[in-house]
């Protein structure tokens, strides 16, 4: 059975590396994706060490107290040891896409406000290009550089690379018109397009808060299973020795290591785009 808890154990492994690689735990200040700019989120290694080390305490206090013998234990450490970085990962990955989603929203409303002002999509984009952060307001720069060297690209071309959403390409349409015949009798569908904008921000919001509520559901749901699982423990070690039976030894490290492995993919639910593919109207 010590071989099977081997085996299991290497198999959690190469789940977690085909994820994220293990190796960038040990590094000092390593960033966890690089999109559109610099990364949001980073793994610091003085942070990370003192959180993995909560992790593996707590596991372990588990193991001794469902009286779990040195083999497994060890087993059960690597496996806490490498569940953390991942852990981290998609926490970075939430606040990454939360932040991107934050962008194009704002960028998307100060560009329509700015829009009706000046009614020219090159004064509006000019206007708003400091709104967002350093990585994104370079790519507004690079588009309105592009208008001025030739004025029959879309002002909002960037759009398809940033963001292909369908509420996006309303925008694209509706402001190609207006400069093409004029603001006259626009001025409503521009208010429609913000709106649009508005139930977008709520209905993605709300999507994400119940991707949360889930998470956390399932973690309590765990926690739950864990107090049941040593209330029985507890009856059985009125008439057996657990501490030298393989068949609840061996039992117990697999729902340990199910239960572990459930965490994770409870946290994978944060790891999910707050522009959801459904929505998107064309790709890369």
């Amino acid at each position: 059975m010590n071989a099977v808890a081997i085996v299991i154990g290497f198999v959690f492994l190469v789940f977690i590396n085909q994820r994220l690689s293990i190796k960038m735990l040990f590094k000092k200040s390593t960033p966890v994706y690089s999109i559109y700019g610099p990364a949001v989120g980073f793994f610091h290694r003085k942070e990370s060490w003192i959180k993995m080390m909560f992790l593996i305490i707590m596991m372990m206090i588990i193991g001794v107290l469902f009286k779990l013998s040195f083999d497994y234990i060890w087993i059960l450490f690597l496996m806490c040891l490498v569940t953390l970085p991942l852990l981290l990962y998609y926490q970075a990955q939430a606040n990454h896409h939360a932040h991107e989603f934050n962008q194009v929203t704002t960028f998307l409303q100060h560009f329509l406000a700015h829009f009706k002002i000046h009614q020219q999509a090159y004064h509006a984009l000019k206007e708003v290009s400091h709104v967002v952060d350093e990585s994104n307001s370079q790519i507004i720069q690079t588009a309105i550089e592009t208008l001025e060297r030739d004025a029959t690209v879309h002002p909002l071309h960037f759009m398809t690379q940033w963001c292909p959403h369908f509420i996006v390409i309303n925008i694209m349409s509706w402001i190609q018109h207006v400069e093409s015949h004029g603001f006259e009798h626009n001025h409503e569908i521009l208010d429609m397009l913000e709106n649009d904008i508005d139930d977008w921000i709520e209905d993605s919001t709300l999507y994400i808060k119940n991707m949360h509520s889930i998470k956390n559901k399932i973690l309590i749901l765990c926690g739950l299973s864990l107090l049941i699982s040593l209330f029985n423990q507890h009856m059985l070690g009125s008439f057996m020795d657990l501490a030298s039976n393989r068949v609840y030894q061996f039992a117990t490290f697999v729902f340990l290591s199910v239960v572990l492995f459930t965490g994770i993919k409870a946290f994978e639910l944060l790891n999910c785009s707050w522009i959801l593919k459904s929505e998107l109207l064309w790709k890369e």
